[in-house]
C-alpha cells in the first residue's frame, strides 16, 4: 500500500471472446501441482469500470457518436501508445520491421491508455459500431493493436475473472508479492550453483511495480470449474501470445483448484516453443507454488534425486537441484548469450543396444551427441508412477554436465529404479520407456525416445 495514495489496480483486458476448440499447438512439457489448502480468502470491494458501457444496446446508429465520446472522458483524455513503460535489465530493440503499430494509430477514436494521478491503469476497447448497435460484446478479435510489445523473454502476469466474481486487490498484491519471491528465489538458487545472480525479466510498470493484466472472462465462475485449465487458455491465447512470453495466470474462481481429465490441481506449467510458456494457479496459491509452476513453463521438471521442494516434493528447504540450475543456465530467460530465435536442436543418437540381458541389474545407456553451437547438458528421464501425485509426467532420472565440445558419447547406468518410487528395477516391467533430452551451449534443446 502507497502511504497517502489510493491502491494502483491492474491493467484490465475486458470482452475476451472464447474460440472454438481446436487443437492445442506444440508444447514442450506440461506439469500440475496437486491440490492444497485455500490460505486466503479476503473478499475485497470491487473497483470503479473502465469500460462500464461496452457492451450496451444502442437503439440507433447516431448515438454511437455520443458513447464514444462518453466513453473517452469515461477512461481519460490521452491517448497514448500501448508500450508500458518497463523497468529492464536487457538493452533490446526490435528492429523497425518487427514493431508493432501504435495503438493511437490503429484506433484513432479510441482511448487506449491512460494513467491516473493514483497510477491506475486501464485498458478500454476500440469501439465497433456494428457490434455495438446490435447489443453484442467486443470480440477480442478487434482489441485494441498488439498487448505483447515491449521486450522478449518476459514474465508477464494476468489476473482472470469470470465475469460474475468481484476484483479484490487482496489476490493482485498476492501476485505481485509471490513474483517477487519467485525473482529472488532464482536469483539466490542460481548464485548457490555457481552461475551469478541470474533469474528471469518480470514485466513492471514505470515506477518498478510488477504489472499485473487483468482479463474478464467471458462466462460465469460455473463455466470454469471442469476443464479448468483449457477453457481459461483458449481465452488468455486469443489476447496474448503465449509463445513469445511466459503468463503467470491468476484464476479468482469459487472452487481454489484447476479441474482437468477428472483430476484436481492448485497450479500447472507448461513451457510452450523457445520462449513461451503458461503457468495457471488458482487465487488461494500457497508461498513457492507460483515459483515452482513457473519451473516448468521454463522447462523444467521434477528431480526426486535431491531433496529440494520447488521442483520435487522432498523435506529439505526450498532448493533447486543442480541438475535444474545447469539447465537454467543457457536457458533464454536466464542467459544473455542466448539468442531468442531457435536454433539448430542437438543431435542424439542410441548407439547401445536396445535389449538387455535377463536377469540384468543395470544396462548402460550409451548415446552419441552432437551439436555445432557446443554441448551442454544431457538429461536421462523417466515417467513418475502411482501411486505418486505427479504421476504421468516426466522426472530426472540421471544428469550429465558437457563441456562445451561438438561430439561426445554420454553414457547413463540405468537400472530400471524410478527415484520418486520405491521397489522399481531393471527386471519389472520388461520393457523400459525413458526420454533422452540434451542443451547446447545457445539454450536449443533436443530429446529422443529410447525403449528398452
Amino acid at each position: 500500500m502507497r502511504s497517502g495514495r489510493e491502491e494502483a489496480s491492474p491493467v484490465r483486458i475486458p470482452g475476451v471472446m472464447p474460440r472454438p476448440a481446436f487443437g492445442v499447438r506444440h508444447r514442450r512439457f506440461g506439469h500440475g501441482y496437486r491440490r492444497l489448502p485455500t490460505w486466503y480468502e479476503i473478499p475485497v470491494p470491487p473497483p470503479a469500470w473502465c469500460n462500464a458501457l461496452i457492451g450496451t444496446r444502442l437503439p440507433v446508429r447516431h448515438a454511437l457518436v455520443a458513447v464514444v465520446m462518453a466513453v473517452a472522458a469515461l477512461c481519460g483524455g490521452n491517448r497514448a501508445h500501448a508500450q508500458q513503460e518497463t523497468s529492464s535489465s536487457r538493452d533490446f530493440t526490435p528492429p523497425a520491421s518487427e514493431q508493432p503499430t501504435p495503438f493511437s494509430s490503429l484506433l484513432p477514436q479510441s482511448v487506449i491508455h491512460t494513467s491516473s494521478p493514483a497510477d491506475t491503469v486501464h485498458f478500454c476497447l476500440p469501439v465497433d459500431a456494428e457490434e455495438w448497435e446490435g447489443g453484442q460484446p467486443i470480440s477480442a478479435a478487434k482489441r485494441q493493436g498488439d498487448l505483447n510489445v515491449g521486450e522478449p523473454l518476459t514474465v508477464r502476469m494476468i489476473y482472470f475473472l469470470p465475469n460474475d466474481r468481484s476484483f479484490r486487490a487482496d489476490v493482485v498484491q498476492k501476485m505481485k508479492d509471490e513474483i517477487r519471491n519467485a525473482q529472488t528465489f532464482y536469483a539466490e538458487q542460481m548464485h548457490a550453483h555457481g552461475y551469478g545472480d541470474r533469474t528471469f525479466h518480470l514485466e513492471t510498470d514505470a515506477q518498478g511495480e510488477p504489472l499485473v493484466h487483468r482479463v474478464d472472462g467471458q462466462h460465469p465462475d460455473s463455466y470454469y470449474i471442469d476443464d479448468t485449465y483449457l477453457r481459461v487458455y483458449n481465452e488468455i491465447d486469443r489476447t496474448f501470445d503465449l509463445y513469445s512470453n511466459v503468463y503467470a495466470i491468476v484464476i479468482d474462481n469459487s472452487t481454489d483448484i484447476i479441474r482437468r481429465n477428472d483430476q484436481s490441481w492448485g497450479g500447472f506449467g507448461i513451457r510452450q516453443g523457445r520462449n513461451g510458456g503458461f503457468v495457471l494457479v488458482t487465487h488461494g496459491f500457497y508461498p513457492s507454488l507460483l515459483a515452482h509452476e513457473l519451473g516448468h513453463a521454463f522447462g523444467l521438471l521434477h528431480d526426486f534425486n535431491d531433496e529440494a521442494y520447488i521442483m520435487s516434493y522432498g523435506r529439505a528447504p526450498d532448493r533447486l537441484s543442480a541438475c535444474n540450475a545447469g539447465f537454467l543456465a543457457v536457458h533464454p530467460y536466464f542467459s544473455t548469450e542466448s539468442s531468442i530465435y531457435q536454433g539448430l536442436a542437438p543431435g542424439i543418437e542410441l548407439i547401445s543396444p536396445a535389449a538387455y540381458p535377463a536377469g540384468s541389474e543395470s544396462v548402460p545407456v550409451q548415446l552419441e551427441v552432437s551439436d555445432p553451437e557446443g554441448l551442454h547438458q544431457s538429461i536421462l528421464f523417466v515417467r513418475t508412477i502411482a501411486p505418486h501425485s505427479a504421476e504421468g509426467f516426466l522426472e530426472v532420472k540421471a544428469c550429465r554436465g558437457l563441456s562445451g565440445v561438438q561430439n561426445d558419447v554420454v553414457e547413463f547406468d540405468y537400472d530400471g529404479a524410478i527415484p520418486s518410487a520405491d521397489g522399481t528395477s531393471l527386471a519389472h516391467p520388461l520393457l523400459h520407456s525413458m526420454y533422452v533430452e540434451v542443451a547446447d551451449t545457445g539454450g536449443n534443446v533436443g530429446g529422443k525416445l529410447i525403449l528398452l
